[in-house]
């Protein structure tokens, strides 16, 4: 459908619609099983392929109260990101996996990273703030892996 558009765009312009371009969007899919499937960007198995530098974050949904008690704790999220909180990827197993994928695909597209996707209000219970406590994870990794600890040493 998006593909259609854009191809309609172009064919009723008189311009360059260079920032049409279908290859400047990212794309995600879903799978309409049960649970379902999506997933944008690359996974873990092509970032390390190409020799990135990643870290990979996983949130199961159990580890969420809302997921747990809509009756869907089984599944999971994991982000494919680096040192420096660029989005890579994202794949997620679950109920309403689907609806979840678009938030990073808005993400990996205009290029924000794990910082924006944590300070973004997301309304709680929403199933959505898994993606946020995903985000929450990272920076709390980062925190106790860098300079948060030379500040506590520094204040002792």
């Amino acid at each position: 459908m998006h593909q259609g558009m854009l191809a309609l765009m172009h064919a009723l312009s008189p311009f360059s619609l260079s920032m049409l371009k279908r290859e400047r969007y990212a794309v995600p899919w879903s799978v309409f099983t049960e649970p379902e499937i999506a997933q944008v960007g690359l996974t873990e198995k092509e970032a390390r392929a190409r020799g990135l530098n990643i870290q990979v974050m996983k949130k199961d949904f159990r580890a969420y109260g809302r997921t747990v008690a809509d009756g869907h704790p089984e599944g999971f999220i994991k982000v494919i990101t680096d040192g420096r909180g660029r989005i890579h990827g994202a794949s997620i197993v679950g109920e309403a996996a689907s609806e979840l994928i678009h938030e990073w695909t808005m993400a990996i597209q205009y290029k924000k990273r794990m910082h924006h996707v944590m300070m973004m209000q997301h309304a709680f219970p929403s199933v959505s703030m898994i993606n946020k406590m995903i985000a929450e994870d990272w920076m709390m990794e980062k925190m106790k892996s860098g300079w948060m600890q030379k500040l506590v040493k520094w204040l002792k």
